[in-house]
Parts: C-alpha cells; structure tokens; sequence
C-alpha cells in the first residue's frame, strides 16, 4: 500500500508524476492510431494549452516517448512521430480468423527461420500436449513485418502432424505454413504475459535489454480438439498491439465500433 505523502513537495511531485503519466499515455494513443495530420505532434505550447498541463510535464511526457522509440524531436523543426504499430483484432491472431485487410496476418510478414528441425519433447510441451511422442519438429524463427522484427516464436509440432509440415516451405508465416502443409486450426488459446528482453531476445527484435515485450505461450488444437502443436512468443509491444472485444448478448454496435483498427 502507498503511504501519502504529507509534505507539499512530495504532493506537488507526486502530482506532476501522474500528470505526465496521463499526458503520455494521450499522445502515445494519438499517435498509434494516426491522429496527427502528417504524424507532426503538436508543439509544447499546443500541447500545455490543449491538456492544461505545465511546461514540465509536457517535457517529461515526450521525453518518454522518445525514450520508448514513439516519436523524433528535431531542433527548429519539430516533434514527429516514429512509429509503424499495427493493430490486430486478437481473435486474427489466433489462427481461427482472418478478415482484416490491414492486420498483421494479411500476407504482409516474412519469417527468419532460426532452426528447423527434428528435437527430444520438452517436458512443459509434453505437458500441453497429453500424449505427445518423444520428439518432436522444432520450427523458430523471427517474424519480420514491413522489414522490422517484431516477434521471435519457437514452436514444437507433435508427430504425425511433423511429418506434414518438416518440409513445407516457410515463406508468409505460421498458419500460412500449416494450412500450406495441410493442417487445419480448430482452436486456439495464449497464455498472454509480459517480461523484459534479456540479451539475446533483444539482439532478435532489434531492441536494447530490459525493453518489455509481450510474451506469450500458445497451443494450437486440431479440429478434433487434440492439441498439435505448443509455442513460446515474444513480441515487441512498441510495434505490434492486439484489439480484444467482447458483446453481451443482444448488444447492438454503433457504426465506429472497428474505428480502433488503423
């Protein structure tokens, strides 16, 4: 439990600590979702004015963002933003679904394999997939999209479904190589956390250390309900990000409800 401070410094602090939180998390909004005609963020003094806040917490504000790879300030010229995040609907990444043009899963990935190849069952795969045999196809590699890396997944296909896939060629990405081999998804479900890149994470996505990415474990079920296939992702936060909606029975959507996808 935070105590509260009681002397006027620490509340003054505390109050500009939070007011930069709250700015920060506005224009990184902003921007993800391209709302600055020509991606020009507005000025400092636009930005004090707009949101009501201080010289100072604006400063801080974007100096985060920089930080995180958002934006670029350029001296006499101006604040841009620096971005190529991707919106996906969370149900697409699941391999189930594929409806949206401009998701990541549209044909637009290429994949880096690292390693492909015939591997002893790990005993946590062993675990996610009951009866699985004591080897297994390997296939890790780096997705890459729009020339960036943007996620590193190792994942682990029981036999006999191995055999369709070991010599597959691997050229769009994961459920393009399923489907290519023959394998239908009939489920899917992720175990979705986060961690900060170690060393060799982040020499993949082409980030410094300690970075935070989503990670995510995955099994993959046949139509039959029988898993085939079990996978360790991690993803950069800064270049990809899900969308996950849920309806009550009955509820009618307005006409902007998908206005969250770029």
């Amino acid at each position: 439990m935070i105590s509260a401070p009681t002397r006027p410094r620490e509340q003054r602090a505390l109050r500009q600590r939070d007011a930069t939180r709250r700015l920060r998390d506005v224009v990184r909004s902003n921007i993800i979702r391209g709302a600055y005609p020509e991606g020009k963020v507005p000025s400092e003094s636009e930005l004090m004015g707009r949101h009501r806040a201080s010289r100072a917490v604006v400063r801080e504000a974007l100096a985060q963002l920089r930080e995180e790879g958002l934006i670029e300030r350029m001296q006499g010229v101006g604040t841009y933003a620096n971005h190529h995040t991707v919106v996906t609907r969370l149900v697409e990444s699941h391999g189930v679904e594929r409806t949206s043009p401009s998701g990541i899963w549209a044909g637009g990935q290429r994949p880096h394999v690292i390693d492909r190849s015939v591997v002893p069952t790990p005993d946590a795969v062993a675990h996610h997939m009951p009866g699985c045999g004591p080897r297994c196809l390997r296939v890790e590699y780096v997705a890459r999209y729009r020339d960036e890396p943007f996620a590193v997944a190792t994942n682990y296909i029981r036999y006999p479904e191995a055999e369709q896939v070991v010599d597959v060629p691997f050229e769009i990405d994961f459920y393009r190589l399923l489907d290519d081999a023959g394998l239908k998804i009939g489920a899917s479900e992720f175990l979705i956390g986060c961690a900060n890149a170690d060393e060799l994470t982040a020499e993949l996505l082409s980030i410094e250390p300690g970075i935070a990415v989503v990670t995510m474990e995955q099994v993959i079920f046949d139509e039959r309900g029988r898993p085939f296939d079990y996978a360790f992702v991690s993803t950069r936060a800064d270049r990809f990000m899900f969308l996950s909606r849920a309806e009550r029975p009955g509820f009618a959507p307005a006409p902007t409800a998908s206005d969250r996808l770029p």
